[in-house]
């Protein structure tokens, strides 16, 4: 009986050794050296969980960034000044030489996982100032992770017209801002979950059920769609009124403020489709349209993805939104005052 349970004790032992072994493996395989830095590992939870939100004062915002920030989050290094916003500090007057365009969006605006001096509108701030245009270009950035289509609308009018910009770029991202939001959320108090530890995490189990269990339950089950307790359960049709509605206050403000408004179409992955219908709902309310998915047509995600169990548009994703983005706004002529879109 002894030597049963000292086997027993030593195939245990053996078990949760190789699990390690295996869990650490696979971290490193995903995140090379980061994936010894407890602080670091700790960073690859969802911003809900990152403890670096705080509830907004407004309800059409409903949460921000917390100010003064120095952690990290999805492995990069996150800094917020003293307004929360994850950028260098502004003045809200804004100096006669300077051309200030303010930057709305979610994670991919954010940006999660990349380096501020890597996201797509801090090199177009790098390559626009380098060309000595006669003005000093100000890219303020207003992105957080989790913003939907009403809180990008919030943030025009409550945070970024404070600035006086001469220009709005919205980066919609197409995986969520076409869901309608759940007004409750906008009519109770933000309740900030406090920070949680990542680091016991298992990414092998998450890559398992991700990659192998969900799709084997889809073949044999048929597809499920998992409802998200932020957004309405709703048709594709109301989705359309809904952004059409959020796309028609963006324009009034555009057209009363006489400052230009650009939805860029924010994505690592090509859907011709779907970023047709959102071109025509956009155009159709007097804003300016950019896609700027195009060149990832048939791509490989993960090429452009942060790391391979997070599609996050990674450095060289916000290379090519910056490109695209460059080239467009001098096409239209957006890069001095030229008020906002005609009919």
């Amino acid at each position: 009986m002894k030597n049963l349970t000292t086997n027993f004790l030593l195939l245990l032992v053996s078990v949760v050794l190789s699990l390690l072994i295996l869990e650490q493996s696979y971290r490193v395989y995903l995140f090379g050296v980061a994936s010894f830095s407890i602080e670091k590992m700790n960073s690859l939870h969802p911003l809900g969980d990152s403890g670096l939100i705080k509830p907004s004062n407004n309800p059409e915002i409903v949460f921000e960034l917390k100010p003064d920030l120095n952690s990290y989050f999805k492995l990069a290094k996150l800094k917020t000044n003293s307004k929360g916003l994850r950028d260098k500090e502004y003045k809200l007057s804004k100096p006669g030489d300077v051309f200030r365009i303010a930057v709305i969006g979610d994670s991919f605006t954010m940006p999660a996982g990349v380096e501020i001096d890597k996201a797509y509108h801090s090199l177009l701030e790098e390559k626009l100032n380098k060309e000595q245009r006669g003005a000093t270009y100000e890219f303020i950035n207003f992105g957080v992770g989790g913003y939907d289509l009403r809180q990008y609308l919030g943030v025009i009018k409550f945070k970024a017209q404070g600035y006086d910009p001469d220009l709005i770029i919205v980066g919609f991202c197409p995986v969520n801002d076409h869901k309608v939001s759940d007004n409750v959320i906008f009519q109770q108090q933000y309740k900030a979950r406090p920070a949680t530890s990542y680091f016991f995490h298992s990414h092998v189990w998450e890559s398992l059920e991700k990659y192998v269990l969900e799709p084997l339950e889809k073949k044999i089950f048929g597809k499920k769609n998992k409802h998200h307790p932020r957004y309405v359960v709703t048709s594709a049709k109301s989705e359309a009124r809904y952004m059409n509605h959020i796309f028609s206050e963006m324009g009034a403000i555009s057209k009363k403020a006489n400052t230009p408004i650009v939805i860029v179409y924010l994505n690592n992955k090509y859907d011709e489709t779907f970023a047709k219908k959102i071109e025509n709902l956009v155009v159709n309310n007097g804003l300016y349209y950019l896609n700027v998915s195009i060149p990832f047509e048939g791509e490989d995600g993960n090429t452009y993805s942060i790391y391979l169990t997070d599609r996050h548009p990674n450095e060289k994703a916000n290379s090519i939104f910056a490109e695209q983005i460059y080239d467009y706004l001098n096409k239209e002529d957006l890069l001095e005052k030229t008020g906002t879109k005609s009919d």
